[in-house]
């Protein structure tokens, strides 16, 4: 992920909240915490990581290796798709289909879906996307390399009323 730590697209406030169902927005820090963390980093190290790029990854991981052990970030799909050859294991592909929990408008910024594609179109080979629930705004991963997308819920319901509808 590519989201910081802070502003419309961050993990304290807009993102993980918004994929919560909690909202979110550009609001600051809103937990205690994080505008504890903030004044430390500061303090201590002389780092601000608030707006690194990839700060908000993995819940603020980003951030923290950045700042404590001088990690340099690296979009976490480029390194899955390095380490497992994608780019050799889908150039004869003749479609490649790719899938993430949720497809949405933040799908574009380092999720799986889209970094599949990317090296599935740099061999002009289609691809579909799956996932378990799309949002009113998935047309933006159109323009980043998915052909199609599909979810495999219906409608959106309690586990309890799924089981109820399984096929025995």
């Amino acid at each position: 992920m590519t989201n910081p730590l802070t502003g419309p697209e961050w993990c304290d406030g807009g993102i993980w909240p918004a994929e919560r169902g909690d909202g979110g927005d550009d609001r600051p820090p809103r937990s205690r915490a994080g505008r504890i963390s903030r004044k430390l980093f500061i303090a201590n190290l002389g780092i601000d990581v608030l707006h690194l790029e990839g700060g908000g990854a993995a819940g603020g991981m980003g951030a923290a290796l950045y700042a404590f052990c001088g990690a340099k970030l690296r979009p976490g799909i480029e390194i899955v798709t390095d380490a497992l050859h994608l780019s050799e294991r889908v150039a004869d592909a003749d479609l490649v289909i790719t899938g993430e929990g949720r497809i949405d408008s933040q799908t574009i910024h380092g999720k799986v879906p889209v970094g599949v594609a990317k090296v599935a179109k740099s061999y002009n080979i289609p691809v579909i996307g799956i996932a378990g629930s799309l949002t009113a705004d998935v047309g933006v991963v159109h323009q980043h390399g998915l052909d199609a997308v599909f979810s495999v819920l219906y409608s959106v319901c309690t586990p309890r009323r799924g089981a109820g509808k399984c096929r025995r």
